[in-house]
């Protein structure tokens, strides 16, 4: 019987030593025998590609080493739609925009705004019948003070929606890449390392919530709330 690295190795074609040199270098370590087989377990499981960009990320704890595999926006895409029950899925955004300021585009400022809340709804197929699931997620649950957070709020939103729908609706217990991980305690190793400047994460304090009209707007309740708050409401079907 092969092991979860062989067996993985050769469904993508490689020798396992060849497929185990790439994994340590992008984990920038060497993994031992049992952080690669639990990578390779949730590979195995899922028909997810660790050498993708994107589908699977290697956390490596700063303080003792400890690797922590996170899912990425394109493996979560990929487990739902490989899963037969997956029908579609759906998003509806709030009214009401966080503004975050503006960015320099061509010498024009360029409003970075980001919806309140995201709510998505994932349809699944079970016996023959449909059941929809919903979750909804807060800006300000969500938002942490990472390159991604900052450059792109409204799309790091939009894909921690989805990723929590799988998680709760298609059972995937794993970590996804929008979730808080306290930085700089844990490290993305890549192939070549940038070195990211830290970024002011945003104070609530200070921001100004408009409508879609541009009228601005009392900053709402769910922006008063801490960073560190989260949601955990799981909508299953049934």
């Amino acid at each position: 019987m092969e092991n979860p690295i062989t067996k993985l190795a050769h469904s993508l074609g490689m020798s396992e030593d060849d497929f185990v040199s790439c994994l340590n270098q992008k984990a920038g370590k060497l993994l031992n025998m049992g952080e690669m087989f639990g990578i390779c377990g949730i590979c195995s499981k899922y028909q997810i590609n660790p050498l993708v960009d994107g589908e699977l990320h290697i956390m490596v704890n700063n303080r003792n080493g400890a690797v922590t595999p996170i899912l990425g926006v394109n493996g979560f895409h990929r487990i739902m739609s490989s899963d037969p029950r997956f029908r579609r899925l759906t998003f509806e955004y709030s009214q009401e925009y966080v503004n975050l300021g503006s960015l320099k585009i061509n010498g024009m400022d360029i409003p970075k705004v980001c919806p309140v809340w995201i709510r998505g709804c994932l349809t699944t197929v079970i016996d023959g019948k449909e059941f929809t699931s919903t979750r909804t997620e807060f800006f300000s649950d969500c938002v942490k003070q990472s390159s991604g957070w900052q450059q792109s709020p409204a799309r790091m939103l939009h894909h921690r929606c989805m990723a929590q729908l799988v998680r709760s609706v298609l059972g995937v217990p794993l970590s996804d890449e929008g979730a808080p991980i306290t930085e700089p305690e844990y490290r993305q190793q890549q192939a070549r390392p940038q070195q990211l400047q830290p970024q002011p994460i945003v104070n609530f304090d200070e921001v100004e919530v408009v409508s879609a009209t541009g009228q601005p707007q009392p900053v709402p309740r769910q922006c008063q709330r801490p960073v560190e708050q989260q949601r955990h409401n799981m909508y299953m079907p049934g």
